[in-house]
């Protein structure tokens, strides 16, 4: 199959946006396929509406595929003032929504999956792909995070590998 046989077959594109006024770029985007919706996740409502809306979008055919690509970085050293607060903004969209909104999405998830024969997820059923950083491997940090003040989001991305 080739690549624009594949993206002919995509019925749907549902992106998101903490601000859908001001997601230029995406709304620029002239498919119809293509739904810009709304999403916080670090908000429980935020994730439960838009569940809610790509459910509307998607019906029992579910949904084949889910990127986790939000992601923030919180400017953090090793050498600044201990910060609890920080440490944990950076963990709770970095790692802990993504979690989240997996968990939320599995149902169509599987619907997805089931249409091709079983409820598994896989890379032919239905997939979730998280977007990393290179930041989040251990091998690759040969600067420490003093000087870029990544420590904090190094650690995020570390864990949500």
């Amino acid at each position: 199959m080739s690549p624009s046989s594949v993206l002919k077959n995509i019925q749907h594109i549902i992106a998101t946006a903490r601000d859908v006024q001001e997601a230029d770029e995406l709304n620029a985007i002239q498919d119809a396929r293509l739904h810009v919706l709304p999403l916080n996740v670090t908000c429980d409502k935020s994730i439960d509406n838009l569940v809610a809306k790509v459910s509307e979008i998607v019906g029992f055919e579910g949904l084949n595929l889910l990127v986790n690509n939000a992601g923030i970085i919180v400017r953090y050293s090793s050498k600044a003032e201990p910060n609890r607060a920080q440490l944990a903004e950076q963990f709770d969209v970095n790692t802990i929504s993504v979690v989240l909104v997996t968990q939320k999405f599995i149902p169509l998830l599987t619907a997805a999956a089931a249409k091709v024969g079983g409820d598994q997820l896989s890379v032919s059923r239905s997939a979730v792909i998280t977007i990393s950083s290179i930041l989040g491997s251990i091998g690759e940090n040969t600067l420490g995070s003093t000087y870029i003040q990544t420590l904090a989001y190094r650690m995020s991305k570390t864990a949500v590998n």
